[in-house]
């Protein structure tokens, strides 16, 4: 409801109904801007291409985002809402994917980085096996060098590491080669898998506890 005055408007002129000449107005003030638009959500899904953002996403909130098989996808940020028990809601919004070198314009670029600022939390999505990392660490780490890049005050947001597509690792042998890699790492982690439902339950609880503490 706030109102705030951008530029004044001019004096107007009498007009022709008093029946005497018309004459000009005062000009009013003139001024180019640029409105920047940043989208307020709690939770930003961020990540590497071909994660499974999307189908996350679409998983949570029932959204209807497009799925397709192949990289970069998405190519502009994508909304939902997570329904609560006590019918808060959590909003959810999917940014296009990071690749190394996104802060130079690879891939889709990092321009879409700035609406991280409205977020109370940041997912950042992997998969066990991407094309555009060696390893899991190695996606860990591009993701939060480019965040870096763009601006070092958002690293100090609260993250939370989704590792999806677990219903791909068919073997007790790779599934812990994944896990011991992400016990290093500086944020809570949670191993999803978007396509089977499984683990989502924990990344929701765990969310929302987050949010209890954050403010």
């Amino acid at each position: 409801g706030d109102r705030v005055m951008v530029v004044k408007g001019g004096r107007g002129g009498p007009g022709n109904h008093t029946g005497k000449p018309s004459r000009a107005g005062m000009p009013g003030t003139f001024l180019q801007i640029r409105l920047d638009l940043k989208i307020v959500a709690d939770v930003f899904l961020l990540g590497t291409p071909g994660a499974g953002k999307s189908a996350l996403l679409n998983t949570l909130t029932h959204s209807k985002v497009p799925e397709k098989p192949y990289p970069f996808s998405t190519q502009a940020p994508q909304m939902g809402v997570y329904k609560t028990d006590d019918f808060a809601g959590i909003a959810f919004c999917e940014l296009p994917s990071l690749i190394q070198g996104s802060h130079e314009g690879h891939g889709v670029g990092n321009h879409y980085l700035k609406h991280l600022k409205r977020g109370r939390l940041i997912y950042l999505v992997l998969e066990p096996a991407s094309l555009f990392a060696k390893n899991l660490t190695d996606a860990f780490k591009m993701l939060k060098s480019e965040i870096d890049s763009y601006d070092e005050d958002f690293l100090k947001r609260p993250f939370f590491c989704v590792v999806n597509k677990m219903d791909l690792i068919t073997t007790k042998k790779e599934k812990e080669k994944i896990e011991k890699q992400t016990k290093k790492w500086d944020v809570p982690v949670f191993f999803i898998s978007a396509k089977t439902g499984d683990g989502l339950k924990k990344l929701i609880q765990s969310t929302q506890r987050k949010f209890k503490n954050v403010w």
